[in-house]
C-alpha cells in the first residue's frame, strides 16, 4: 500500500506590523524679539515697584507698578498697586486695584497669586465700609415751587433736585418739602460706595371748600336792629320777706307752745273740759307755726342762695302778704298768702 503522505507544516502566524514611534510634544510657538522686549520691561518695571515699595516710597512704587500692568497685564503689579494704596490711605483706589486683581484671577484660576483672593475680598469688604456714599434724591413733580432738602436736621449746601449728595455711611433723616404740598419724611440706610437713588414723590395739599359769595356777604338787616336788652339784676326781697314770715311763725309756734305748757299744767291741777281744750287748741297752733316757719325758712335760704327770683326792676309787681287768723272747732292758728 502507498504510504501516507505528511501534511505541510503550517505557516508561522505573521508578526504584527511595528509601531510607529510616537511624536514628540509640539514646541510653544517661540516668542517674538518684540514680545520679549516687552515681558523684560514690564518684569523690570514691577522690581523697581517693588524695591520702592519696601523702602516705603508707596506713591512712586505705584507709578512703576501702573507701567508694568500696561507692558503686561497680570495679577502680581494688580496686588502690590492695591497694598501701596492702603498705605497712603487712599481707600477707594485700593478697592478698585483689588477688584482689578479679582478679575485677572478670574480668567486664570491656575494663577499662581490665586490664594491671595479671599484676602483680596475682605480688604474689599473692609475698605468700602470707609468709603463715603452717594445719594441722589429726585423730587417730583419737578417744577414743585420753593424745593427744600434736609439731611439729619441740615439743609445741604446748593442743592439742587437730582442732585448726587456724598454721605457718610450709615442711617440718614431725609425730609423734602415744597409750597403747596405736604412734607415729606423718610430714613435711608447707606452702605460704603454705595450710589442710592430716592425717589420722592409729592402730594399737593387739599384746598378748602369753596364759600359762596353769598356767606362772604352777609345781607344787610332790612328793619331796625333790635338792641339786646341788658341783663337785669335779681332782688333779693322775696327772700327777706320769707325768711321774715318763717321768724314770724318761729315767734308764734314758741307763744302758743308755751301756752299749750300752761294749759296743761292748769289742766292738770283743775281738769275740766274747757282746760283741756285750750291745751289742744294751743299745742295744735304752735305745731302749726312751727311748720310754717320751717317751711319759709327753708324757701327763704334757696331764694337768698340764688339771688332772688326777680329782676330788681319788677319789686312794684309784687304783691303784698297776706295774714288772716283760723281758728276752728278743734283747731286754731294763722293762715298767710304770698305771690310771688
Amino acid at each position: 500500500p502507498a504510504a501516507p503522505v505528511a501534511a505541510p507544516p503550517a505557516a508561522p502566524p505573521a508578526a504584527p506590523p511595528a509601531a510607529s514611534p510616537a511624536a514628540p510634544p509640539a514646541a510653544p510657538p517661540a516668542a517674538s524679539g518684540e514680545q520679549r522686549a516687552t515681558t523684560a520691561e514690564a518684569k523690570n518695571a514691577f522690581n523697581e515697584g517693588k524695591r520702592l515699595f519696601e523702602a516705603g516710597n508707596f506713591s512712586e512704587a505705584i507709578v512703576f507698578f501702573k507701567k508694568a500692568d500696561a507692558k503686561l497685564a497680570g495679577a502680581a503689579p494688580r496686588l502690590q498697586m492695591a497694598l501701596a494704596y492702603e498705605k497712603l490711605n487712599q481707600p477707594l483706589d485700593a478697592v478698585a486695584s483689588y477688584k482689578a486683581f479679582l478679575a485677572i484671577v478670574a480668567m486664570n484660576p491656575n494663577n499662581k497669586l490665586a490664594d491671595k483672593s479671599p484676602m483680596a475680598n475682605e480688604r474689599i469688604l473692609a475698605l468700602e465700609a470707609l468709603l463715603p456714599a452717594g445719594l441722589t434724591v429726585k423730587v417730583t413733580p419737578a417744577e414743585a415751587k420753593g424745593l427744600r432738602l434736609t439731611v439729619d436736621g441740615s439743609a445741604p449746601a446748593s442743592w439742587s433736585n437730582a442732585q448726587e449728595l456724598s454721605l457718610s455711611v450709615g442711617a440718614h433723616s431725609i425730609e423734602v418739602k415744597a409750597d403747596g404740598f405736604t412734607p415729606h419724611a423718610e430714613s435711608k440706610t447707606l452702605k460704603g460706595n454705595e450710589h442710592a437713588v430716592l425717589i420722592v414723590g409729592l402730594t399737593a395739599l387739599a384746598l378748602p371748600p369753596a364759600v359762596p359769595q353769598a356767606v362772604l356777604a352777609p345781607k344787610a338787616p332790612s328793619g331796625p336792629v333790635a338792641v339786646p336788652a341788658e341783663s337785669k339784676k335779681l332782688s333779693n326781697v322775696p327772700a327777706f320777706v320769707t325768711l321774715g314770715i318763717a321768724g314770724a311763725g318761729a315767734v308764734l309756734g314758741t307763744t302758743f307752745g308755751i301756752l299749750a305748757l300752761r294749759g296743761e299744767s292748769d289742766f292738770n291741777a283743775n281738769p275740766t273740759e274747757d282746760n283741756a281744750q285750750k291745751s289742744e287748741r294751743n299745742a295744735l297752733i304752735a305745731d302749726m307755726s312751727f311748720g310754717v316757719a320751717l317751711t319759709f325758712g327753708i324757701t327763704g335760704a334757696v331764694l337768698l342762695a340764688g339771688g332772688g327770683e326777680e329782676p330788681a326792676d319788677e319789686k312794684t309787681a309784687l304783691s303784698r302778704p297776706v295774714f288772716a287768723p283760723f281758728v276752728g272747732r278743734n283747731s286754731g292758728g294763722m293762715v298767710g298768702s304770698w305771690h310771688f
